[in-house]
Protein backbone atom coordinates (compact mmCIF):
# COMPACT_ATOMS: atom_id res chain seq x y z
CA UNK A 1 0.00 0.00 0.00
CA UNK A 2 0.86 3.97 -0.23
CA UNK A 3 1.29 5.95 2.41
CA UNK A 4 0.87 9.65 1.94
CA UNK A 5 1.87 12.88 4.35
CA UNK A 6 -0.55 15.72 4.49
CA UNK A 7 2.18 17.15 2.42
CA UNK A 8 2.42 14.51 0.17
CA UNK A 9 -1.19 15.09 -0.68
CA UNK A 10 -1.08 18.79 -0.70
CA UNK A 11 1.93 18.38 -3.49
CA UNK A 12 0.09 15.81 -5.63
CA UNK A 13 -2.86 18.42 -5.95
CA UNK A 14 -0.73 21.14 -6.33
CA UNK A 15 1.35 19.58 -9.49
CA UNK A 16 -2.25 17.33 -10.66
CA UNK A 17 -3.67 21.18 -10.26
CA UNK A 18 -7.42 21.60 -7.61
CA UNK A 19 -9.29 21.78 -10.79
CA UNK A 20 -7.78 18.75 -12.52
CA UNK A 21 -8.05 16.87 -9.54
CA UNK A 22 -12.11 17.72 -9.07
CA UNK A 23 -12.77 17.03 -12.65
CA UNK A 24 -11.05 13.88 -12.63
CA UNK A 25 -12.28 12.68 -9.79
CA UNK A 26 -15.84 13.39 -10.71
CA UNK A 27 -15.08 11.71 -13.79
CA UNK A 28 -14.04 8.52 -11.55
CA UNK A 29 -16.89 8.37 -9.23
CA UNK A 30 -18.97 8.49 -12.34
CA UNK A 31 -17.56 5.44 -13.55
CA UNK A 32 -17.51 3.28 -10.36
CA UNK A 33 -21.27 4.40 -10.21
CA UNK A 34 -22.28 2.83 -13.73
CA UNK A 35 -20.93 -0.50 -11.72
CA UNK A 36 -22.97 0.04 -8.97
CA UNK A 37 -24.37 -4.03 -9.56
CA UNK A 38 -20.79 -5.18 -9.04
CA UNK A 39 -20.50 -3.67 -5.86
CA UNK A 40 -22.27 -5.45 -2.81
CA UNK A 41 -24.54 -3.09 -0.50
CA UNK A 42 -25.03 -2.99 3.02
CA UNK A 43 -25.71 -0.63 4.98
CA UNK A 44 -23.75 0.82 8.04
CA UNK A 45 -24.35 3.32 10.82
CA UNK A 46 -21.90 5.77 11.17
CA UNK A 47 -20.50 6.61 14.76
CA UNK A 48 -20.32 9.86 16.34
CA UNK A 49 -19.69 11.65 19.26
CA UNK A 50 -22.64 13.24 21.11
CA UNK A 51 -21.25 16.70 20.24
CA UNK A 52 -19.19 16.06 17.47
CA UNK A 53 -16.74 19.43 16.07
CA UNK A 54 -19.00 22.31 13.81
CA UNK A 55 -16.94 23.00 10.76
CA UNK A 56 -19.42 25.07 8.77
CA UNK A 57 -22.55 26.04 7.78
CA UNK A 58 -24.90 26.26 4.31
CA UNK A 59 -22.18 27.89 1.64
CA UNK A 60 -23.70 29.03 -1.22
CA UNK A 61 -21.94 29.93 -4.02
CA UNK A 62 -19.53 32.47 -2.18
CA UNK A 63 -21.59 33.05 0.48
CA UNK A 64 -21.10 31.19 4.05
CA UNK A 65 -22.46 31.26 7.44
CA UNK A 66 -21.40 29.20 11.00
CA UNK A 67 -22.68 29.84 14.54
CA UNK A 68 -18.82 29.21 15.10
CA UNK A 69 -17.02 32.31 14.30
CA UNK A 70 -13.64 30.01 14.59
CA UNK A 71 -14.67 27.69 12.11
CA UNK A 72 -15.49 31.02 9.97
CA UNK A 73 -12.03 31.68 9.89
CA UNK A 74 -10.77 28.82 9.17
CA UNK A 75 -12.96 28.36 6.15
CA UNK A 76 -11.51 31.60 5.23
CA UNK A 77 -7.81 30.49 5.85
CA UNK A 78 -8.23 26.84 3.78
CA UNK A 79 -10.23 28.21 0.80
CA UNK A 80 -8.76 31.33 0.21
CA UNK A 81 -7.22 30.89 -3.70
CA UNK A 82 -8.19 33.73 -5.47
CA UNK A 83 -10.61 31.39 -7.26
CA UNK A 84 -13.55 33.01 -6.05
CA UNK A 85 -15.07 36.21 -3.66
CA UNK A 86 -15.84 34.78 -0.02
CA UNK A 87 -18.27 36.58 1.28
CA UNK A 88 -18.97 36.44 5.18
CA UNK A 89 -22.36 36.53 6.04
CA UNK A 90 -23.94 36.94 9.39
CA UNK A 91 -26.47 34.77 9.46
CA UNK A 92 -28.32 31.59 7.35
CA UNK A 93 -30.42 33.41 5.75
CA UNK A 94 -27.96 35.99 4.20
CA UNK A 95 -25.98 32.69 3.28
CA UNK A 96 -28.43 31.23 1.37
CA UNK A 97 -30.10 33.90 -0.16
CA UNK A 98 -30.48 34.22 -3.85
CA UNK A 99 -28.21 31.26 -4.11
CA UNK A 100 -29.14 28.71 -7.19
CA UNK A 101 -27.26 25.99 -5.08
CA UNK A 102 -27.17 25.40 -0.70
CA UNK A 103 -24.67 22.51 0.45
CA UNK A 104 -25.68 22.18 4.56
CA UNK A 105 -22.58 20.73 6.52
CA UNK A 106 -23.15 20.55 10.44
CA UNK A 107 -22.26 18.15 13.13
CA UNK A 108 -25.05 18.41 15.38
CA UNK A 109 -26.48 15.59 16.36
CA UNK A 110 -29.74 16.66 16.41
CA UNK A 111 -32.83 17.21 14.00
CA UNK A 112 -32.43 20.67 13.43
CA UNK A 113 -33.75 23.31 10.62
CA UNK A 114 -30.72 24.62 10.24
CA UNK A 115 -32.49 26.08 6.49
CA UNK A 116 -36.00 26.61 6.71
CA UNK A 117 -38.27 26.01 3.92
CA UNK A 118 -39.39 29.78 3.36
CA UNK A 119 -35.51 30.44 2.41
CA UNK A 120 -35.67 28.33 -0.58
CA UNK A 121 -36.77 29.32 -3.48
CA UNK A 122 -38.14 27.44 -6.78
CA UNK A 123 -34.82 26.34 -8.89
CA UNK A 124 -32.65 25.86 -6.22
CA UNK A 125 -30.67 22.62 -5.89
CA UNK A 126 -29.38 22.16 -2.22
CA UNK A 127 -26.56 19.65 -1.05
CA UNK A 128 -27.75 17.97 2.36
CA UNK A 129 -24.43 16.47 3.26
CA UNK A 130 -24.57 16.90 7.41
CA UNK A 131 -27.11 14.74 8.04
CA UNK A 132 -24.95 11.41 8.52
CA UNK A 133 -26.32 9.43 11.42
CA UNK A 134 -30.32 8.53 13.24
CA UNK A 135 -31.33 11.58 14.57
CA UNK A 136 -29.32 14.07 12.80
CA UNK A 137 -30.72 16.10 10.19
CA UNK A 138 -30.76 19.60 8.82
CA UNK A 139 -33.63 20.69 6.57
CA UNK A 140 -36.77 21.44 7.71
CA UNK A 141 -39.37 18.78 6.83
CA UNK A 142 -41.87 20.52 4.43
CA UNK A 143 -38.28 21.34 2.17
CA UNK A 144 -38.30 17.71 1.74
CA UNK A 145 -42.09 17.06 0.37
CA UNK A 146 -41.55 20.14 -2.45
CA UNK A 147 -38.05 18.50 -3.44
CA UNK A 148 -37.12 15.88 -6.03
CA UNK A 149 -34.97 13.93 -3.98
CA UNK A 150 -31.96 11.63 -4.64
CA UNK A 151 -29.88 9.72 -2.62
CA UNK A 152 -26.76 7.28 -2.73
CA UNK A 153 -28.33 3.94 -1.31
CA UNK A 154 -31.62 4.21 -0.10
CA UNK A 155 -31.36 1.74 2.65
CA UNK A 156 -28.48 3.71 4.34
CA UNK A 157 -29.91 7.12 3.48
CA UNK A 158 -33.60 6.24 4.98
CA UNK A 159 -31.17 5.53 8.82
CA UNK A 160 -29.28 8.48 8.25
CA UNK A 161 -30.06 11.19 5.97
CA UNK A 162 -32.83 14.16 5.47
CA UNK A 163 -35.52 10.77 4.46
CA UNK A 164 -34.87 9.18 8.43
CA UNK A 165 -38.13 11.42 9.49
CA UNK A 166 -40.47 9.68 6.57
CA UNK A 167 -41.55 5.95 7.31
CA UNK A 168 -40.29 3.68 5.01
CA UNK A 169 -43.70 4.04 2.89
CA UNK A 170 -43.13 7.21 2.82
CA UNK A 171 -39.16 7.72 2.12
CA UNK A 172 -40.32 5.28 -0.86
CA UNK A 173 -42.69 7.89 -2.34
CA UNK A 174 -40.37 10.77 -1.69
CA UNK A 175 -37.39 9.40 -3.05
CA UNK A 176 -36.59 10.04 -6.93
CA UNK A 177 -33.45 8.05 -7.34
CA UNK A 178 -30.52 6.77 -6.62
CA UNK A 179 -27.72 8.57 -7.51
CA UNK A 180 -26.42 5.85 -10.24
CA UNK A 181 -29.70 5.56 -12.08
CA UNK A 182 -28.66 9.41 -12.77
CA UNK A 183 -25.17 8.30 -13.78
CA UNK A 184 -26.16 5.91 -15.61
CA UNK A 185 -28.93 7.72 -17.32
CA UNK A 186 -31.50 5.18 -16.28
CA UNK A 187 -33.31 8.28 -14.94
CA UNK A 188 -33.04 11.94 -16.03
CA UNK A 189 -32.16 14.83 -13.71
CA UNK A 190 -33.99 18.08 -12.85
CA UNK A 191 -37.56 18.00 -14.57
CA UNK A 192 -37.68 22.10 -15.01
CA UNK A 193 -35.88 25.22 -13.78
CA UNK A 194 -38.32 25.72 -11.19
CA UNK A 195 -37.71 21.99 -9.38
CA UNK A 196 -36.31 22.23 -6.73
CA UNK A 197 -33.50 19.05 -6.02
CA UNK A 198 -32.30 17.81 -3.26
CA UNK A 199 -29.10 15.38 -3.18
CA UNK A 200 -29.57 13.51 0.17
CA UNK A 201 -25.90 12.32 0.96
CA UNK A 202 -24.90 10.59 3.70
CA UNK A 203 -21.08 8.77 2.08
CA UNK A 204 -21.23 5.53 0.97
CA UNK A 205 -17.84 3.39 0.64
CA UNK A 206 -17.85 3.45 -2.97
CA UNK A 207 -17.39 7.19 -3.04
CA UNK A 208 -13.83 6.51 -0.55
CA UNK A 209 -13.11 3.76 -2.89
CA UNK A 210 -13.26 6.32 -5.73
CA UNK A 211 -11.55 8.95 -4.20
CA UNK A 212 -8.34 6.52 -2.67
CA UNK A 213 -7.99 5.30 -5.89
CA UNK A 214 -7.66 8.64 -8.00
CA UNK A 215 -5.01 9.27 -5.18
CA UNK A 216 -2.81 6.31 -5.26
CA UNK A 217 -2.81 6.54 -9.34
CA UNK A 218 -1.70 9.84 -8.85
CA UNK A 219 0.78 9.31 -5.60
CA UNK A 220 2.30 6.59 -8.39
CA UNK A 221 2.52 9.28 -11.63
CA UNK A 222 4.10 12.09 -9.34
CA UNK A 223 6.37 9.95 -6.92
CA UNK A 224 4.95 10.72 -3.84
CA UNK A 225 4.90 8.91 -0.66
CA UNK A 226 6.04 5.76 1.01
CA UNK A 227 5.30 1.94 0.11
CA UNK A 228 4.23 -0.11 3.27
CA UNK A 229 2.79 -3.44 3.34
CA UNK A 230 1.09 -3.96 6.26
CA UNK A 231 1.31 -7.90 5.95
CA UNK A 232 4.89 -9.05 7.27
CA UNK A 233 7.08 -11.67 5.27
CA UNK A 234 6.69 -14.26 7.61
CA UNK A 235 8.58 -18.34 7.06
CA UNK A 236 6.52 -19.27 9.15
CA UNK A 237 2.90 -17.90 9.73
CA UNK A 238 1.74 -20.33 12.06
CA UNK A 239 4.45 -19.47 14.85
CA UNK A 240 3.92 -15.73 15.16
CA UNK A 241 5.21 -15.63 19.16
CA UNK A 242 8.70 -16.40 18.07
CA UNK A 243 8.70 -13.04 16.34
CA UNK A 244 8.34 -11.19 19.80
CA UNK A 245 10.97 -13.38 21.11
Amino acid sequence: MKILSVEDVAELIRRHGFENYIFDLMQMLKADFKRWDEFKKIPRIAMHVPGGVLELMPISDDTYYSTDPGAMDKFERNMHSGLAKLVRCANTEGAVSGADIITTCTACKAHVDVIKNDRIKPGVHINGIGGDCPGKTELELAILLRSRIVVEYFEQTLAEGEIQRFTKEQANEEVYAELHELVSGKKIGRASDQEITLYDSVGIALEDFSVLKMTYELAERYNLGEAKSLIPLLKDPKNLIAKLA
